[in-house]
């Protein structure tokens, strides 16, 4: 998890209250989210991570890495849609 600020990471947002800060605090879980999916896909993807195990231990380790593929992938878009919903309510507030 990053630990810097939103109003320093979305400088350009022009972060205004509250409700801006909680939007950019789930875009930032996001972006962690997405972080965590290339780097298990990558784990997935790389033999030579895998070298040390044996065959059956490397389709054990591959499953687990897949199921936490699945799961990061899961949460990443449901902070999506919460994200979403959150910029709609926004909306007629705007301005």
């Amino acid at each position: 998890m990053w630990k810097d600020k939103v109003k320093h990471r979305y400088r350009w947002a022009g972060i205004q209250d509250k409700f801006d800060e909680l939007i950019f605090e789930l875009t930032k879980a996001e972006e962690e989210e997405e972080a965590a999916l290339y780097l298990l896909r990558l784990h997935v993807e790389n033999e030579i991570d895998l070298s040390f195990f044996t065959e059956r231990e490397k389709e054990k380790v591959k499953r687990l890495l897949r199921f936490l593929i699945k799961d990061t992938a899961r949460h990443r878009d449901s902070i999506a849609k919460v994200i979403a919903e959150l910029k709609n309510k926004r909306q007629p507030h705007a301005g």
